[in-house]
């Protein structure tokens, strides 16, 4: 059985040993808008802080409610680029402390809860012809001091840019804070970061300056863009590291296209497109054909998304094993194969394929059957290539 490395602050984070699914909140700042709270340009999510805080703390327990196994502090919007440098000059040390505590407040006793420090692109999300080091440093290390003995983890999100994650991990590194980073990029349509590097670039990129071992960076994902490029996305992550050593996961919007516009001058409308049950529908296929063992959700993503991800846990969805991955070769075709009833043992049943004396599996391919109970999922996997055949009955199925 692979193990996550459990390197950090005072044994603070929640990693465990059996790699099994952790589900990460929604979305705070969209859920903070659908319930009629203080939201609006620039200040996003941050306005909150200032005029109802006491929301920020509910919505966090509201995740938890729903089966959330991590909770990410609000302030991704406590930068200069949405309050302004004056403002947030005056108000950065109380404003992330609130946050803080607000994530602390929800989370109460529970050890079985991790509350994330959220650091953002510093100069703006989607932006990364922006990003200045000299202005980055110092608020990097204003988010750091907040952190310190009160989060149980990092987390760097929606990185479009790799020269920016290397910044932020360096920064993160030279603080001394021993607490587990978890790397969160974005990528546009075509699966590559806002810089065109793909995500294997990006990945090469930092482990030329030892940025990215497993017992710092155990965990690397995808967040913030169309919930359609996750597949290609996760693919990639899943070739170009160990998901024995790390684990690999996605929180993608509920928008059927990425904003049309940088995020402080205009939201998109959410729409309904990605249901809860559309999302826990590929959350199945993401686990079993990919190995992603982290699913949570961004803008627009609200409780009950994050019921149906939590919902594949509790039905006792076993991650498959990871290894060995197969690299595939110029010209492969993707397999496919009729619909597989699920075994009656508990979680991921496989079978290998080296023969071909079962008509139902291609040479050289992995059938998974999925035992989600009432769920009759198939992936056949050939060459690196996959097809998740997946038809979750509906509850009253069940």
């Amino acid at each position: 059985m692979c193990k996550p490395s459990k390197k950090t602050e005072n044994n603070r984070a929640m990693v465990d040993d059996s790699k099994d699914l952790w589900v990460f909140d929604g979305g705070t700042g969209r859920e903070i808008e659908r319930r009629g709270g203080p939201f609006r340009q620039p200040e996003w999510s941050a306005l909150a802080l200032y005029e109802d805080p006491t929301l920020v703390r509910d919505i966090h327990q509201s995740f938890i409610k729903a089966g959330a196994t991590a909770i990410t502090t609000n302030t991704y919007a406590v930068v200069p680029f949405h309050l302004g440098q004056e403002r947030y000059n005056k108000d950065r040390e109380w404003l992330l402390q609130s946050a803080v505590e607000m994530a602390l407040q929800a989370k109460g006793g529970r050890n079985n809860i991790q509350v994330l420090g959220s650091i953002p692109p510093i100069s703006g999300s989607y932006q990364p012809g922006s990003f200045d080091e000299s202005i980055a440093g110092p608020i990097i290390r204003d988010f750091l001091n907040a952190f310190r003995g009160k989060v149980d983890a990092i987390i760097l999100e929606t990185m479009g840019s790799a020269q920016e994650a290397k910044f932020a991990l360096e920064q993160i590194y030279q603080s001394n804070i021993q607490l587990p980073v978890y790397l969160s990029f974005y990528v546009r349509n075509d699966a590559r970061l806002l810089t065109g590097d793909t995500l294997k670039e990006a990945i090469d990129y930092l482990r030329q300056f030892d940025l990215l071992q497993p017992d710092r960076v155990p965990l690397v994902m995808i967040n913030c863009c169309d919930i359609n490029v996750i597949e290609d996305s996760l693919c990639e992550l899943a070739m170009a590291l160990d998901t024995c050593q790390f684990r690999i996961g996605a929180y993608p919007n509920a928008f059927s296209a990425p904003p049309s516009a940088a995020a402080n001058v205009k939201a998109r409308e959410v729409d309904g497109n990605v249901s809860p049950e559309v999302l826990q529908s590929l959350a199945c296929k993401w686990i079993g054909a990919y190995g992603a063992s982290v699913i949570g959700g961004c803008c627009g993503i609200g409780p009950d998304h994050i019921t149906a991800v939590a919902q594949l846990k509790k039905e006792g969805l076993v991650l498959p094993a990871t290894e060995p991955r197969i690299e595939p070769r110029p010209g492969d075709v993707l397999a496919t194969e009729p619909h597989i009833e699920p075994r009656l043992d508990d979680g991921i049943a496989v079978e290998s394929g080296g023969r071909s004396d079962d008509e139902n599996i291609e040479p050289n391919t992995t059938r998974v059957a999925c035992n989600v109970r009432g769920c009759g999922c198939g992936v056949q996997i050939g060459f690196g290539q996959q097809l998740l055949l997946c038809q979750h009955l509906d509850e009253a199925d069940r």
